[in-house]
């Protein structure tokens, strides 16, 4: 179901208010100070971050070794294990 902030959300893109999300979104905090989640998006899971907005792939490969990013790192494998517990394509 949609979370009760949301009214014209489709994909997430740009959400930051989102608080009863129950399984469309995957919250994962505020790691580093960024807001963080994932959703699926035509069947591949999508993971925003701050600014950024990528693949599970992309998102591993480009916060992976950075120092100051560790946080969003683990929140990114949050997302990726809770996702595959929902049985979404990961």
């Amino acid at each position: 179901t949609r979370c009760t902030d949301c009214t014209r959300c489709t994909d997430c893109t740009g959400c930051t208010g989102c608080t009863g999300c129950t399984d469309c979104v995957i919250q994962a905090g505020l790691p580093d100070g960024w807001s963080c989640y994932g959703w699926k998006k035509d069947g591949v899971l999508v993971i925003h971050c701050g600014c950024r907005r990528k693949t599970l792939a992309e998102a591993r490969e480009y916060w992976s070794g950075k120092n100051d990013r560790r946080e969003v790192l683990a929140a990114v494998e949050y997302i990726a294990s809770v996702a595959a517990i929902k049985g979404w394509a990961v």
